[in-house]
């Protein structure tokens, strides 16, 4: 009977320990919590596939009425700044060198970027990650 007892008060610790995991186990996997996601009221196009969205990688953008260097400036951007893709256009020119140059522009509402002005993202959400990445340098 002596051993019983003995090996009882040694389970002891073991037991208690188990059973407030148990309880610490069902309390945090209840359901009452509502986990929110990050951007469920932003712009409804912001997570659809095939929109795309360009992150300003420049300390300045400027944006251009048409897609050319040429063109009139109608706005600026700064780096950080998301923006959806509304169009897009290559754009052949003569270099300087007499070679070929393509350009790629994206098309906003405030204008056109060039391709050395953004990185493009599949989503927003991408976007802001990257734009997070940038300011932690």
């Amino acid at each position: 009977m002596c051993w019983r007892s003995d090996e009882g008060s040694r389970l002891r610790p073991l037991r208690l320990f188990c059973c407030a995991a148990l309880v610490w186990l069902f309390a945090a996997c209840s359901d009452d919590r509502e986990v929110p996601f990050r951007g469920q009221d932003d712009d409804p196009l912001a997570y659809v596939p095939g929109i795309e969205w360009v992150l300003v990688t420049e300390p300045i953008a400027a944006f251009r009425s048409e897609a050319s260097f040429d063109a009139a400036v109608t706005g600026h951007a700064r780096r950080g700044d998301i923006f959806g893709v509304e169009g897009r256009a290559l754009v052949s020119s003569q270099g300087s060198d007499g070679t070929r140059q393509v350009t790629q522009w994206f098309q906003f509402e405030q204008g056109w970027l060039d391709q050395d002005s953004v990185s493009v993202y599949g989503n927003r959400m991408q976007a802001e990650s990257a734009a997070g990445k940038i300011f932690e340098r």
